[in-house]
C-alpha cells in the first residue's frame, strides 16, 4: 500500500498494484483499475516513485524468506483440497447440444461425473 493525500490533506493508502494511471495537471488523478478515481497532493513522480519503493519492500521481505516458506505458499494451500483420489470431475453438456459426453457418446446430462 502506498499512503497519499487528499486535497484536504488527508491520507489516503492505496493498493498500488491497483493503479491504471496517474494523471497530471495542475491537480493529479490516480485512476484505480476499477474506475475509481483519488485526486491527491503528490505529484506523478512521487506517486511512481513512492510505488516502486512499495514493490521493491514487497520484493525485499519475499526475498528474506526461507524458500520452504515461499514454496509452501498458497498454491499448497489449493493442493490440501484437491480430490485425494486424483479424480477429475467433467460437467458434460445435454445431449441436445450435440456435444458428446465424457464417453463420446453425446449423452451429457448436464450432470457431475
Amino acid at each position: 500500500m502506498i499512503t497519499l493525500h487528499n486535497v484536504q490533506g488527508h491520507p489516503v493508502a492505496i493498493n498500488g498494484s491497483l493503479i491504471e494511471r496517474v494523471d497530471g495537471g495542475p491537480e493529479t488523478h490516480v485512476l484505480l483499475v476499477s474506475g475509481t478515481s483519488y485526486i491527491v497532493t503528490e505529484s506523478i513522480e512521487d506517486v511512481v516513485r513512492l510505488h516502486r519503493e512499495d514493490r521493491a519492500a514487497v520484493q525485499a521481505l519475499a526475498d528474506s524468506m526461507p524458500r520452504e516458506l515461499v514454496s509452501a505458499g498458497p498454491a499448497s494451500s489449493l493442493a490440501s483440497t484437491a480430490p485425494r483420489d486424483g479424480a477429475l470431475r467433467l460437467l458434460t453438456s445435454s445431449s441436445a447440444s450435440g456435444v458428446p459426453g465424457p464417453d463420446g457418446d453425446g449423452a451429457g446430462k448436464g450432470t457431475a461425473r
